[in-house]
């Protein structure tokens, strides 16, 4: 039996959290998926990765967190190698400088907004040099080297 929310999710025009949605659906006052939910509704605000990762683990949501973030559900940023640390997550590749250090090529688009077509090739080329010029570093982040302070 749908709910007062159900209701108003199918009269449209309704502007609701996800987590609103979310409970909706666990109580039961929601029928639809979340999914469909997301599609009948504004959202309030973009969800956090880290919120999306979630409920695709808990089987609420379908997509990839890339998906979301082109519909405009998620919060826009890298969405790291499994981890908790977004751009800190997940092996890193670097080269060597002259001096023998390692050093770790970056890319990134500064302005923000949605990924253009073209934004999106130009990442895969970049993958692909990285690929082929970089070593993927074996030990965890937090093993790395300290920095020098400057304050010396």
């Amino acid at each position: 039996m749908a709910g007062l929310l159900q209701e108003l999710l199918d009269a449209g025009g309704s502007q609701f959290g996800i987590e609103v949605l979310v409970r909706g659906i666990q109580s039961g006052d929601i029928s639809d998926s979340l999914d469909v939910a997301i599609s009948k509704t504004k959202l309030q605000k973009k969800v956090a990765i880290k919120d999306i990762k979630q409920y695709i683990a808990d089987g609420l949501l379908t997509k990839t967190v890339e998906e979301y973030q082109e519909d405009g559900v998620c919060k826009a940023g890298n969405v790291g190698g499994g981890g908790t640390g977004g751009r800190q997550s997940g092996p890193k590749m670097f080269m060597l400088n002259a001096d023998g250090k390692q050093v770790f090529p970056n890319l990134y688009f500064k302005g923000g907004g949605s990924a253009s077509d073209e934004q999106k090739a130009f990442r895969a080329e970049f993958n692909a040099l990285m690929e082929k010029y970089c070593t993927v570093e074996e030990a965890p982040v937090a093993d790395a080297p300290a920095k020098k302070s400057k304050k010396s």
